[in-house]
Protein backbone atom coordinates (compact mmCIF):
# COMPACT_ATOMS: atom_id res chain seq x y z
CA UNK A 1 0.00 0.00 0.00
CA UNK A 2 2.71 2.36 0.83
CA UNK A 3 4.70 1.44 -1.96
CA UNK A 4 1.08 2.19 -4.48
CA UNK A 5 1.28 5.72 -2.59
CA UNK A 6 4.93 6.56 -3.35
CA UNK A 7 4.80 5.29 -6.81
CA UNK A 8 1.89 7.25 -7.57
CA UNK A 9 3.77 10.77 -5.78
CA UNK A 10 6.60 9.80 -8.46
CA UNK A 11 4.46 10.11 -11.40
CA UNK A 12 2.87 13.25 -10.49
CA UNK A 13 6.27 15.02 -9.66
CA UNK A 14 7.04 13.44 -13.39
CA UNK A 15 4.00 14.61 -15.12
CA UNK A 16 4.90 18.50 -12.97
CA UNK A 17 8.13 18.57 -14.66
CA UNK A 18 6.91 17.67 -17.85
CA UNK A 19 5.25 20.93 -17.88
CA UNK A 20 6.65 23.50 -19.67
CA UNK A 21 7.12 27.42 -19.22
CA UNK A 22 5.40 27.51 -22.40
CA UNK A 23 2.59 24.94 -21.37
CA UNK A 24 1.95 27.00 -17.86
CA UNK A 25 1.81 30.75 -20.11
CA UNK A 26 -0.74 28.92 -22.11
CA UNK A 27 -3.04 27.61 -19.42
CA UNK A 28 -2.73 31.14 -17.76
CA UNK A 29 -4.29 32.49 -21.19
CA UNK A 30 -6.89 30.17 -21.65
CA UNK A 31 -7.90 30.79 -17.74
CA UNK A 32 -8.05 34.68 -18.45
CA UNK A 33 -9.95 34.16 -21.92
CA UNK A 34 -12.42 32.27 -20.24
CA UNK A 35 -12.61 34.40 -17.38
CA UNK A 36 -13.23 37.83 -19.70
CA UNK A 37 -15.89 35.48 -21.80
CA UNK A 38 -17.62 34.76 -18.21
CA UNK A 39 -17.65 38.79 -17.30
CA UNK A 40 -19.08 39.35 -20.56
CA UNK A 41 -22.13 36.68 -20.39
CA UNK A 42 -22.49 38.50 -17.42
CA UNK A 43 -23.59 42.11 -18.47
CA UNK A 44 -24.78 40.75 -21.48
CA UNK A 45 -27.44 39.09 -19.44
CA UNK A 46 -27.86 41.76 -16.83
CA UNK A 47 -28.00 44.78 -19.75
CA UNK A 48 -30.85 42.08 -21.19
CA UNK A 49 -32.09 41.50 -18.15
CA UNK A 50 -32.50 44.58 -16.28
CA UNK A 51 -35.48 46.52 -17.82
CA UNK A 52 -37.42 43.00 -16.96
CA UNK A 53 -36.03 43.32 -13.34
CA UNK A 54 -36.89 46.66 -12.57
CA UNK A 55 -39.93 46.71 -14.28
CA UNK A 56 -41.26 43.71 -11.84
CA UNK A 57 -39.75 46.35 -9.05
CA UNK A 58 -41.74 48.55 -9.76
CA UNK A 59 -44.73 46.50 -10.02
CA UNK A 60 -43.98 45.33 -6.62
CA UNK A 61 -47.07 47.19 -3.50
CA UNK A 62 -44.24 45.74 -1.30
CA UNK A 63 -42.14 49.21 -2.36
CA UNK A 64 -45.13 51.18 -2.18
CA UNK A 65 -43.85 55.12 -0.29
CA UNK A 66 -45.86 55.44 3.16
CA UNK A 67 -42.90 57.63 4.99
CA UNK A 68 -41.19 60.96 3.41
CA UNK A 69 -38.35 62.51 5.36
CA UNK A 70 -37.00 65.44 5.35
CA UNK A 71 -33.28 66.05 6.44
CA UNK A 72 -31.21 69.42 6.43
CA UNK A 73 -33.66 72.14 6.97
CA UNK A 74 -33.10 75.17 9.16
CA UNK A 75 -34.85 77.66 7.49
CA UNK A 76 -37.12 75.94 5.13
CA UNK A 77 -40.63 74.07 6.76
CA UNK A 78 -41.71 70.71 5.29
CA UNK A 79 -44.78 71.69 4.68
CA UNK A 80 -43.14 74.34 1.53
CA UNK A 81 -41.28 71.95 -0.09
CA UNK A 82 -44.16 69.09 0.41
CA UNK A 83 -46.64 71.62 -1.31
CA UNK A 84 -43.98 72.01 -4.06
CA UNK A 85 -43.77 68.10 -4.59
CA UNK A 86 -46.49 66.13 -6.77
CA UNK A 87 -48.27 63.23 -4.62
CA UNK A 88 -45.95 60.87 -4.00
CA UNK A 89 -48.03 58.87 -1.31
CA UNK A 90 -48.65 55.36 -2.04
CA UNK A 91 -46.16 55.35 -5.54
CA UNK A 92 -43.83 52.54 -6.09
CA UNK A 93 -40.28 54.00 -4.71
CA UNK A 94 -38.82 52.36 -8.10
CA UNK A 95 -41.21 54.69 -10.33
CA UNK A 96 -40.55 58.03 -8.85
CA UNK A 97 -38.94 59.94 -11.59
CA UNK A 98 -36.15 61.42 -9.11
CA UNK A 99 -34.14 64.02 -11.58
CA UNK A 100 -37.50 65.67 -11.89
CA UNK A 101 -38.19 65.71 -8.35
CA UNK A 102 -34.87 66.80 -7.72
CA UNK A 103 -35.62 69.77 -9.96
CA UNK A 104 -38.99 70.98 -8.46
CA UNK A 105 -37.26 70.83 -5.18
CA UNK A 106 -34.22 73.32 -6.32
CA UNK A 107 -36.91 75.70 -7.71
CA UNK A 108 -37.37 76.98 -4.05
CA UNK A 109 -34.91 79.84 -3.22
CA UNK A 110 -33.83 78.28 -0.16
CA UNK A 111 -32.85 74.87 -1.70
CA UNK A 112 -28.91 75.15 -3.37
CA UNK A 113 -29.56 71.49 -3.81
CA UNK A 114 -31.59 68.39 -3.13
CA UNK A 115 -30.78 64.44 -3.22
CA UNK A 116 -33.40 61.67 -2.86
CA UNK A 117 -32.84 58.28 -1.43
CA UNK A 118 -34.80 54.84 -1.18
CA UNK A 119 -35.45 53.12 2.05
CA UNK A 120 -36.64 49.97 1.50
CA UNK A 121 -39.24 49.35 1.28
CA UNK A 122 -41.74 52.12 1.95
CA UNK A 123 -39.62 55.22 2.85
CA UNK A 124 -38.41 58.20 0.88
CA UNK A 125 -35.21 60.38 2.44
CA UNK A 126 -35.07 63.33 0.72
CA UNK A 127 -31.51 65.65 1.81
CA UNK A 128 -31.70 69.54 1.32
CA UNK A 129 -28.51 71.29 1.37
CA UNK A 130 -29.86 75.09 2.35
CA UNK A 131 -28.34 78.08 0.82
CA UNK A 132 -26.49 80.45 3.44
CA UNK A 133 -27.36 83.86 3.58
CA UNK A 134 -23.89 86.17 3.37
CA UNK A 135 -25.60 89.37 3.37
CA UNK A 136 -29.02 92.01 3.19
CA UNK A 137 -29.53 94.39 0.53
CA UNK A 138 -32.64 96.63 0.27
CA UNK A 139 -34.68 96.71 -2.63
CA UNK A 140 -38.06 98.12 -2.39
CA UNK A 141 -37.93 95.92 1.21
CA UNK A 142 -35.02 93.78 2.83
CA UNK A 143 -33.36 90.58 0.70
CA UNK A 144 -30.81 88.57 1.95
CA UNK A 145 -28.28 87.31 -0.62
CA UNK A 146 -26.37 84.61 -0.38
CA UNK A 147 -22.26 84.22 -1.56
CA UNK A 148 -22.98 83.57 -5.07
CA UNK A 149 -25.81 86.67 -5.11
CA UNK A 150 -28.88 84.67 -5.37
CA UNK A 151 -31.76 86.56 -3.80
CA UNK A 152 -33.61 85.20 -1.31
CA UNK A 153 -36.72 86.20 0.69
CA UNK A 154 -37.13 86.90 3.84
CA UNK A 155 -40.00 86.54 6.38
CA UNK A 156 -41.01 85.75 9.57
CA UNK A 157 -40.94 82.15 10.27
CA UNK A 158 -37.26 82.09 9.05
CA UNK A 159 -35.89 84.36 12.37
CA UNK A 160 -34.19 86.83 12.36
CA UNK A 161 -30.99 87.01 10.13
CA UNK A 162 -28.28 89.49 11.35
CA UNK A 163 -26.24 89.97 9.02
CA UNK A 164 -24.29 92.65 7.12
CA UNK A 165 -26.14 95.48 5.10
CA UNK A 166 -24.72 95.93 1.40
CA UNK A 167 -25.73 99.53 -0.14
CA UNK A 168 -25.54 98.65 -3.47
CA UNK A 169 -28.16 101.68 -4.32
CA UNK A 170 -31.98 102.04 -5.36
CA UNK A 171 -33.57 99.66 -7.65
CA UNK A 172 -36.50 97.26 -8.25
CA UNK A 173 -37.50 94.27 -6.16
CA UNK A 174 -35.22 91.72 -7.01
CA UNK A 175 -37.13 88.24 -8.12
CA UNK A 176 -36.06 85.44 -5.45
CA UNK A 177 -33.85 82.64 -6.44
CA UNK A 178 -32.25 85.05 -8.97
CA UNK A 179 -28.93 86.00 -9.04
CA UNK A 180 -28.09 89.55 -9.32
CA UNK A 181 -25.94 91.08 -11.61
CA UNK A 182 -24.47 93.54 -9.54
CA UNK A 183 -20.18 93.54 -10.36
CA UNK A 184 -19.33 95.33 -6.72
CA UNK A 185 -21.19 93.36 -4.83
CA UNK A 186 -20.43 89.76 -6.44
CA UNK A 187 -16.98 91.38 -5.70
CA UNK A 188 -17.54 91.42 -2.26
CA UNK A 189 -19.58 88.89 -0.68
CA UNK A 190 -17.35 85.74 -1.21
CA UNK A 191 -15.01 88.14 0.92
CA UNK A 192 -18.02 88.42 3.55
CA UNK A 193 -18.59 84.90 3.73
CA UNK A 194 -14.84 83.83 4.43
CA UNK A 195 -14.59 86.59 6.89
CA UNK A 196 -17.91 84.67 8.31
CA UNK A 197 -15.93 81.24 8.74
CA UNK A 198 -12.35 82.35 9.60
CA UNK A 199 -12.77 85.26 12.07
CA UNK A 200 -16.83 85.30 13.02
CA UNK A 201 -16.12 88.08 15.62
CA UNK A 202 -15.07 90.75 12.87
CA UNK A 203 -17.25 89.42 10.98
CA UNK A 204 -20.42 90.43 13.72
CA UNK A 205 -19.04 93.97 13.85
CA UNK A 206 -19.29 95.08 10.40
CA UNK A 207 -22.84 96.57 10.06
CA UNK A 208 -22.69 98.07 6.96
CA UNK A 209 -21.00 97.78 3.66
CA UNK A 210 -20.88 100.97 1.37
CA UNK A 211 -18.90 102.35 -1.48
CA UNK A 212 -17.76 106.14 -2.00
CA UNK A 213 -17.94 108.70 -4.66
CA UNK A 214 -14.34 107.31 -5.98
CA UNK A 215 -16.54 103.42 -5.46
CA UNK A 216 -13.96 102.69 -2.53
CA UNK A 217 -15.44 99.95 -0.19
CA UNK A 218 -16.03 101.60 3.51
CA UNK A 219 -16.68 99.38 6.64
CA UNK A 220 -19.59 100.29 9.37
CA UNK A 221 -18.82 99.15 12.93
CA UNK A 222 -21.64 97.85 14.56
CA UNK A 223 -23.14 100.33 17.52
CA UNK A 224 -19.99 102.33 17.05
CA UNK A 225 -19.29 105.63 14.53
CA UNK A 226 -16.12 103.71 13.09
CA UNK A 227 -15.58 103.48 9.34
CA UNK A 228 -12.96 101.35 7.86
CA UNK A 229 -11.65 102.39 4.23
CA UNK A 230 -10.30 99.35 2.18
CA UNK A 231 -9.83 101.15 -1.77
CA UNK A 232 -11.46 98.82 -4.33
CA UNK A 233 -10.67 95.61 -3.47
CA UNK A 234 -10.26 93.30 -0.29
CA UNK A 235 -7.73 91.03 0.28
CA UNK A 236 -7.73 88.97 3.63
CA UNK A 237 -4.56 90.47 4.62
CA UNK A 238 -6.76 93.47 5.06
CA UNK A 239 -9.00 91.44 7.33
CA UNK A 240 -6.41 90.04 9.11
CA UNK A 241 -4.59 93.73 9.85
CA UNK A 242 -8.06 94.83 10.69
CA UNK A 243 -9.04 92.27 13.11
CA UNK A 244 -5.10 92.18 14.94
CA UNK A 245 -5.52 96.16 15.17
CA UNK A 246 -9.16 95.78 16.81
CA UNK A 247 -7.93 93.34 19.40
CA UNK A 248 -4.48 94.94 19.91
CA UNK A 249 -6.37 98.57 20.12
CA UNK A 250 -9.39 97.39 22.03
CA UNK A 251 -7.48 95.53 25.33
CA UNK A 252 -4.96 98.81 25.71
CA UNK A 253 -6.31 101.84 24.82
CA UNK A 254 -10.33 100.87 24.21
CA UNK A 255 -11.61 102.27 20.45
CA UNK A 256 -13.30 105.68 21.70
CA UNK A 257 -12.27 108.32 19.71
CA UNK A 258 -11.31 106.71 16.57
CA UNK A 259 -13.20 108.17 13.72
CA UNK A 260 -11.63 106.29 10.72
CA UNK A 261 -9.53 103.40 10.16
CA UNK A 262 -7.60 103.62 6.51
CA UNK A 263 -6.00 99.74 5.16
CA UNK A 264 -5.40 100.93 1.72
CA UNK A 265 -1.67 100.52 2.75
CA UNK A 266 0.95 97.72 2.82
CA UNK A 267 1.59 96.41 6.11
CA UNK A 268 -0.27 98.85 8.81
CA UNK A 269 -3.30 100.81 9.61
CA UNK A 270 -4.04 104.64 9.67
CA UNK A 271 -5.67 105.92 12.36
CA UNK A 272 -7.84 109.14 12.39
CA UNK A 273 -9.56 110.17 15.61
CA UNK A 274 -12.14 112.95 16.38
CA UNK A 275 -10.48 113.52 19.63
CA UNK A 276 -8.45 116.89 20.67
CA UNK A 277 -6.19 114.64 23.01
CA UNK A 278 -4.68 112.95 20.03
CA UNK A 279 -3.59 113.94 16.65
CA UNK A 280 -5.41 113.77 13.70
CA UNK A 281 -3.37 111.18 11.91
CA UNK A 282 -1.16 108.04 13.19
CA UNK A 283 -0.19 105.22 11.67
CA UNK A 284 0.79 101.55 13.69
CA UNK A 285 2.40 98.69 11.58
CA UNK A 286 0.92 95.42 11.93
Amino acid sequence: MKGRRRKQKLQRQIIRRRITPQARRRRRMFNIVMALVLVALLAIGGWIGYPYLWNSLCNLSYFKVTRITFAGLQRISEKELRAILPQIGGENLFSLDFETLKAKLECHPWVEGASLHRQLPDRLLIKIRERTPAALISREGLWAVDSHGVVLPLDAARGELDLPLLNIGPGQAPAPGVTLAENRMLAVLPGLEALRKRLPDLWRVISEVSWDEQEQIELLALDQPLRVLLGKDVSWRQMRNLYTFLIYQGQRFGLEGIQSLDLRFWGQVVVRRNSAAFDSTSKRII
